[in-house]
């Protein structure tokens, strides 16, 4: 089955500090290999790359990798929903502070 790319800028940023591919590797602490799936778009990277590719280049991971945000975001969105759906009965002070909460999340979600 062949999936679409996920959109990153990961090699806009590499390039743009001119580093190598083998130097930023270096400095993810991944290999090569993976760092051009990467930026391929063909994996998607774990947290900690995600983490230090935001801190080597001093910019949030959703600039660097937004589709992966944006898919997480609207996850989010539904799990947020079907909650609040399931507390929507609820009265008490716990239920009311939950449902509060949980707005203050999607909220949050661009």
């Amino acid at each position: 089955m062949f999936r679409k790319p996920i959109k990153n800028y990961l090699r806009k940023h590499r390039l743009h500090a001119a580093l190598s591919q083998s130097e930023l590797s270096k400095l993810l602490g991944i290999s090569e290999n993976a760092l051009s799936r990467y930026e391929l778009g063909v994996r998607v990277p774990p947290a900690c790359v995600v983490i230090a590719s935001a801190i080597v280049f001093g910019v949030a991971g959703a600039a660097i990798f937004p589709a992966l945000y944006n898919g997480i975001g609207e996850d989010l969105t539904a799990r947020a929903l079907a909650l609040e759906v399931q507390l929507a009965d609820v009265s008490d002070p716990a239920a009311l502070k939950k449902r509060a909460f949980i707005n203050g999340i999607r909220n949050k979600i661009p």
